[in-house]
């Protein structure tokens, strides 16, 4: 649609010059630009006296009035006359422009409808001719004597109910047609009415060319649907038949109901089949029946769009001209019209410029100065020796808090004055000029300080003395830049939530008070404070609970402390507090009892009791520490202590708490160089079908022999693994040597891999685990995953989801440990569990409880149809208690001990169920 372009401009940007100048060139530019809705006089009238007065700014206006009434009015009487002018003839040529698109608006809507009526007629002929011979129709003899399709070149189809073509105007194509998935298909198989449906443009799936389809329903003997008739039309016939029409530079298109163009003309390439639906304009071509829109075409040129719609089909003809040509006169009259009263506004302008010219020169330089003083932020006082003051400016006048008669005055009151300024000898020189110590006073000056105001204003003063005697002071107001400055380093050292300070400024107090008492041997402490039940009010709460609950906290703290102790947050539920000038250590432990017995009072948050505890970790200086570091560092070790044996208690700093941390990072860095270098091994122990203790499967075991510390046990390396961040690293490399080494083996077998929490909130695991099957060739179904009741502690969807995944591959799923965790029932029936293993605990138990818990388990295993494995059988008792309650596997040291990689193999083939075991 837009596809005219805007005539190039035959009037050039004017260079910078004097304001009547300009505006003589902005009224040139103005004659070249397409109306929006018509020319106003008014407006241009407006605009010529808003640059003119811009051109006057800078006079005295009381001076120049009488100048410049006569002058607007000279240009005001030209322009109007002008304006009326060039209105009518612009509201001749948009009335004769509607009237004639509309005409063809409406003659086009009649051809078009007579051309779709006559394709309608088509199909339901031949759908009559076709239901009428049945198998005895012939669509080449329909064609020859019943097609009334004219010149149009178009395909006649028949299509049966499942979409096949099977009759054809055009040669059929050597491979059956089906177009069961084509929008029309699928329309008018679901449509009820008997209707004409016209589709979007499809690719036609005999010729290849973009098609429009005009269908209708067949029906068969019962009513029913039996298939579709179908006329294919080229879009570009429509466009050819249009494009013989004369409309000059305008347009006519024919355009779906959801906006794509089917027809055009004259003929564009490229626009039959795109779509205007995201033109502002369409909306309102949708919501009526007729009417004429505006809008933009290429090269920003207004066209003028008259519009109507179909009566029985659904669809739109536009017939569209060009604003440039439809005002093509209108464009001569108003250019004559304007070039004709420019030149009278020119010589109006250069005479009143004359005119005024002369007055202005001498006022200029007075009225620049006097526009300066007066626009800018500073105040400014300028005195000269012999205390006059010529120059002083309204905002001077505020700032000093001046009464308005001291500008015409010309001197300054000494008691008229803001006294802030008085006091610090700002204005010494102006109250007594002639005296030396007035002069003094001057000398005395500093160049730049800050004077504070009564009323809390911060203003700044700088004084530049002259050359010739006498000064010129500024006064700025500063209040805002010096209170940004004192926000921003408020909060660089002290937390957003709370106010007290933070971990920075707590560092910095910390280093000054071990200074200033290291030299009266006095001693200080720092008492760490971790928040008990915290994280749950503030995940069940919200946030904004959370931030109460931190500001509560702070507040009984700063209760419980000395006006000179500090109390800080490090971040999160932690609480620092600095004990400063103590004479004992045990007077911080008497604190960090009060701390813990007060912070686990009830408060309340959100209309909402809430109770939460504190454990205390506690460092005094120098006993525990001499540095800031230190002492902080010790301080969190006593806190871990305290939160490692129950919570809801302190510990004070003792050098043995550090060897538990030091044992535990000397592992983590012995666990990493053994991961490195391969020092890992992989085990194997069997499990047994209970009652005939043939081997069905394998749980693979990692194992570490540390070349000095010896056997560890996987629950301690594990850990650690998880901790540092190896645990994935090592469960790869595991899941990966078990797969492998299963299908070597020789005998299918399957093996069962534990699987960290970690690695299933490791979004690509579903991913490797498919890899490895792929690569491994091990069968999915002989890949068994175990997770522990652990993993679904917390109901993590992402872990939950990781699980439905890894058995959307075909893998088995176990649950590990069965009836030690906290999890759920439900997840039994919510997770595609296929087996769960009994923890060994209550296999070795001989206490009735855990008895009647073990056989509960087996007896819901059995109802859910789950595999269920008891472990940790050791002894001939417990193998025939697990046999007397029916349990379908077991694993256990009484059968096989977990056993090197290497030794699998021949295990199986030489495996035979001891008869000593065998019911």
């Amino acid at each position: 649609m837009n596809d005219t372009v805007r005539p190039p401009s035959s009037v050039s940007e004017a260079p910078p010059g004097p304001a009547w100048l300009e505006a003589m060139h902005s009224i040139y530019r103005d004659a070249d630009r397409a109306p929006a809705a018509g020319p106003s006089a008014i407006g241009r009238l407006g605009r010529a006296c808003s640059l003119a007065l811009r051109a006057a700014r800078g006079w005295e206006a009381r001076h120049l009035l009488p100048e410049l009434a006569v002058i607007c009015a000279m240009i005001g009487v030209i322009w109007i006359n002008a304006g009326l002018l060039v209105h009518e003839e612009y509201a001749d040529a948009e009335r004769h422009a509607l009237g004639e698109t509309g005409n063809l608006a409406r003659a086009f809507q009649e051809s078009v409808a007579q051309t779709v009526s006559g394709i309608d007629q088509a199909l339901l002929s031949v759908r009559a001719f076709h239901a009428f011979l049945g198998e005895r129709f012939d669509m080449a003899e329909w064609e020859r004597t019943q097609s009334r399709l004219g010149s149009l070149t178009a395909g006649v189809h028949l299509v049966d109910a499942h979409g096949n073509l099977f009759a054809s105007t055009l040669p059929m194509p050597p491979v059956p047609v089906n177009v069961a998935d084509r929008e029309h298909f699928v329309v008018q198989a679901n449509d009820t009415e008997d209707e004409l449906h016209i589709s979007k443009l499809v690719t036609g799936l005999q010729t290849g060319k973009e098609t429009v389809q005009f269908t209708r329903r067949l029906m068969g003997p019962d009513g029913a649907f039996g298939g579709i008739a179908v006329v294919s039309l080229d879009p570009n016939e429509l466009s050819r038949s249009f494009g013989t029409l004369q409309l000059g530079e305008g347009f006519v298109a024919l355009l779906s109901q959801d906006g794509t163009i089917l027809a055009r003309g004259p003929f564009v390439a490229g626009a039959i089949g795109t779509s205007i639906a995201d033109q502002p304009y369409f909306a309102a071509m949708r919501s009526k029946t007729s009417g004429v829109v505006r809008t933009t075409g290429r090269g920003d040129a207004e066209q003028i769009i008259s519009f109507r719609k179909l009566d029985a089909y659904p669809l739109l003809v536009l017939v569209g001209d060009d604003a440039p040509v439809v005002f093509a006169n209108y464009f001569l009259v108003r250019r004559n019209a304007l070039f004709a009263s420019s030149a009278a506004t020119v010589i109006v302008i250069l005479a009143g410029a004359f005119w005024i010219g002369l007055r202005r020169r001498s006022l200029a330089a007075q009225r620049a100065l006097g526009v300066t003083l007066e626009n800018i932020s500073q105040g400014i006082v300028m005195v000269d020796n012999e205390g006059r003051i010529p120059v002083i400016n309204r905002r001077a006048v505020d700032l000093l808090r001046l009464p308005a008669s001291v500008a015409a005055a010309g001197r300054l009151d000494p008691h008229s004055a803001d006294p802030a300024f008085a006091e610090t000898g700002v204005l010494a020189f102006p109250f007594s000029s002639a005296s030396e110590g007035g002069l003094s006073a001057v000398r005395d000056l500093p160049a730049s300080f800050d004077a504070c105001l009564d009323n809390g204003s911060i203003v700044e003063v700088r004084t530049h003395r002259l050359p010739t005697g006498g000064m010129v002071q500024t006064f700025s107001d500063v209040t805002e830049q010096r209170q940004a400055g004192e926000h921003l380093l408020f909060m660089a050292h002290h937390d957003s939530v709370t106010g007290l300070p933070n971990r920075f400024m707590f560092k910095e107090r910390l280093e000054t008070e071990i200074t200033r008492i290291g030299l009266y041997g006095r001693m200080a402490a720092v008492v760490m404070i971790d928040l008990d039940g915290f994280k749950s009010v503030n995940d069940t709460m919200g946030h904004d609970a959370g931030d109460q609950l931190l500001k509560s906290v702070a507040a009984r703290l700063l209760s419980l402390v000395r006006r000179d102790d500090i109390v800080a947050r490090f971040g999160g539920d932690e609480f620092v507090i600095l004990q400063t000038d103590l004479s004992r250590a045990d007077m911080a432990e008497g604190l960090a009892q009060r701390l813990i017995a007060h912070l686990s009072e009830a408060t309340m948050i959100g209309g909402q009791q809430v109770r939460i505890g504190a454990s205390v970790g506690l460092a005094v200086y120098p006993l525990d520490g001499r540095d800031s570091e230190t002492l902080l560092k010790h301080a969190d070790i006593a806190l871990y202590r305290a939160k490692t044996e129950g919570r809801g208690t302190f510990r004070r700093f003792d050098h043995w708490m550090t060897r538990p941390l030091q044992e535990r990072r000397a592992m983590e860095n012995d666990l990493r160089r053994a991961v490195e270098a391969s020092e890992l091994d992989l085990h194997f122990q069997p499990q047994f079908a209970t009652e005939t203790l043939l081997v069905t499967g394998f749980e693979a075991l990692v194992r570490w022999a540390h070349r000095e510390r010896g056997f560890v046990p996987p629950a301690t390396f594990i850990a650690v693994a998880e901790a540092c961040g190896l645990i994935g690293q090592i469960g790869s490399w595991v899941l990966e040597r078990a797969c492998s080494e299963a299908v070597g083996w020789g005998i299918p077998c399957r093996v069962a891999v534990n699987v960290s929490p970690l690695q299933l909130k490791d979004t690509g695991f579903r991913q490797f685990v498919a890899d490895v099957l792929a690569r491994s060739g091990l069968p999915p179904a002989l890949l068994e995953i175990e997770v522990t009741e652990g993993v679904l502690i917390e109901e993590d969807e992402q872990v939950l989801g990781a699980l439905r995944d890894l058995k959307s591959l075909g893998v088995r799923l176990t649950l590990d440990d069965f009836g030690t965790g906290y999890s759920s029932l439900g997840y039994l029936l919510r997770l595609p569990f296929d087996k769960i293993k009994i923890d060994k605990s209550f296999v070795q138990s001989t206490d009735f409880g855990a008895r009647a818990i073990l056989e509960a388990i087996l007896v819901m295993g059995r109802r859910l149809e789950l595999d269920v494995v008891a472990e940790g059988v050791e002894t001939k008792e417990q193998l025939a208690m697990i046999r007397q309650q029916h349990c379908a596997e077991i694993q256990g040291f009484l059968l096989a001990m977990p056993m090197p990689a290497d030794k699998v193999g021949a295990y199986l083939r030489d495996y035979v169920a001891p008869t000593e075991f065998c019911p």
